[in-house]
C-alpha cells in the first residue's frame, strides 16, 4: 500500500503521428511485402521490388512535410525521441538511399535462385533502424535502433547463401559486429550506473561537473565500439572481405546507408551525451582520423579487385569525415564541425551511390 500511494500516477504520453509518420509508413511497408511474398506466385515476385521503392517513396513525403514545417523541433517520450532538422536531413537521405539500393537490386536479385521476398524485408527493416537511429537521443533507443539495422545488414552480407565468400562475408561482418556491440553496450553500462540515467540530455549535465577516469573510460568504449560501426582503423579488418563477399547492392547499402547510421549515432551521442567530454574524445578522433585517412588511401592502392578498392576507399573517406570530430570541442567550433560532417556525408553518400551504379 506504501509503495503504490508513493508511485507517481500514469501519464499518457504525448504522441505526435506526423513525427513518427516516417517510420510508421516503413512498419507498413514491411508488413505489406513480407503478406505479399506470402501469397504472390512465383512468376509474380517481382512486385516485390516496386512495393518495397513505393514504400520509401511514401515515407519520404512525411519526411518533406516534416522538413516544410513550422515546427523546427518536436520531442516526444520525454526528450528520448526528437525531429529536428538533422533527423530530418539524416531520414531524407537513409531514405533516398534505399531507394536506389532497390533500384540496384531489381535485376541482380531477379536473375539470384534465393528467395526474394526476405532480401526486400531485410532491406526495408534495416532502413527503418537507420530512420529511428537518426531521432534517437537515449542511450537504450540508440542501441536497439543500431542493432535493428545491423541484423538485417548481417544477414544480407550472406545473402548468397552457396557462395563461400558471401558467408565469409556475413560470418565476419556478423562476429566483429557482436565484438562491436559488446564493447559500446558495456560503455552504456558504465555510464548508467555512474549517472543513473539513459537519457543524452541528462548524461551530459552529470559529466559536465567533474570527468573522473571512470566516466573517462565509459565514454572511451563507447567511441571505439562506434569506430567499429564506421569501420575507423584499426577497427576496419572486416570491410574488405565484407564488401568483397556481399552481393553488390548490398556492397552499396553497407558502404553508404550503413556507414552514415554509425557517423549519425556517433555524432549524436558526442555532440548530445558527451560535450563537456571532449578533453577524452577529442584525442581519440584526432588519432582515429589521422589513421584511417592514411591507412585506408595506402592500402587503397595496393588493391586489383575494385571492390576492395572501393572499400578500402571507403574507409579512407571515414577518415575525413572523422577530422572535424577531432576540433569539435573547442570552443566556437562544434557548430561548423557538426555542418562539416553532415555535409561530407551528404557528398559521400550521393557520390559512392553513383559509383556503384555505374
Amino acid at each position: 500500500t506504501a509503495l503504490s500511494n508513493a508511485a507517481a500516477p500514469w501519464v499518457n504520453p504525448t504522441i505526435d503521428y506526423h513525427a513518427l509518420a516516417p517510420e510508421l509508413v516503413l512498419a507498413a511497408g514491411l508488413c505489406v511485402v513480407l503478406l505479399a511474398d506470402l501469397f504472390l506466385d512465383e512468376s509474380r515476385k517481382w512486385v516485390l521490388s516496386s512495393l518495397a521503392g513505393f514504400s520509401l517513396l511514401a515515407a519520404v513525403l512525411p519526411v518533406l512535410t516534416l522538413g516544410l514545417s513550422d515546427v523546427n523541433m518536436r520531442s516526444m517520450f520525454d526528450g528520448r525521441y526528437v525531429v529536428d532538422n538533422f533527423s530530418i536531413v539524416m531520414k531524407a537521405m537513409f531514405l533516398i538511399a534505399g531507394y536506389v539500393v532497390v533500384l540496384l537490386s531489381s535485376s541482380h536479385v531477379e536473375e539470384g535462385e534465393y528467395w526474394r521476398g526476405e532480401y526486400y524485408f531485410l532491406l526495408l527493416s534495416s532502413i527503418l533502424g537507420m530512420v529511428m537511429m537518426a531521432s534517437a537521443r537515449d542511450l537504450v533507443s540508440i542501441f536497439v535502433a543500431l542493432e535493428f539495422l545491423s541484423i538485417p545488414a548481417y544477414m544480407l552480407a550472406a545473402w548468397r547463401k552457396r557462395d563461400i565468400k558471401s558467408n565469409e562475408a556475413g560470418v565476419k561482418y556478423f562476429l566483429l559486429g557482436v565484438f562491436a556491440s559488446a564493447v559500446m553496450l558495456y560503455g552504456m553500462s558504465l555510464l548508467y550506473g555512474i549517472t543513473g540515467s539513459t537519457k543524452l540530455v541528462e548524461i551530459a549535465s552529470y559529466l559536465g561537473s567533474d570527468l573522473t577516469s571512470l566516466r573517462a573510460l565509459a565514454v572511451f568504449f563507447i567511441v571505439v565500439g562506434f569506430a567499429f560501426k564506421v569501420s575507423a582503423v584499426p577497427f576496419h579488418t572486416w570491410a574488405p572481405d565484407t564488401y568483397q563477399g556481399a552481393p553488390t547492392p548490398v556492397t552499396a547499402f553497407l558502404s553508404v546507408a550503413s556507414k552514415t547510421a554509425g557517423f549519425v549515432a556517433l555524432v549524436t551521442v558526442v555532440y548530445v551525451g558527451f560535450p563537456g567530454s571532449s578533453e577524452v574524445w577529442q584525442p581519440v578522433f584526432w588519432i582515429l582520423s589521422a589513421l584511417t585517412m592514411t591507412v585506408g588511401n595506402v592500402l587503397a592502392l595496393k588493391q586489383t579487385n575494385i571492390v576492395r578498392m572501393l572499400a578500402y576507399s571507403s574507409i579512407a573517406q571515414g577518415g575525413f569525415i572523422l577530422m572535424p570530430l577531432a576540433v569539435a570541442g573547442e570552443q566556437g567550433v562544434a557548430e561548423s564541425a557538426l555542418r562539416a560532417v553532415v555535409t561530407y556525408l551528404l557528398v559521400y553518400a550521393a557520390t559512392n551511390l553513383g559509383v556503384f551504379a555505374v
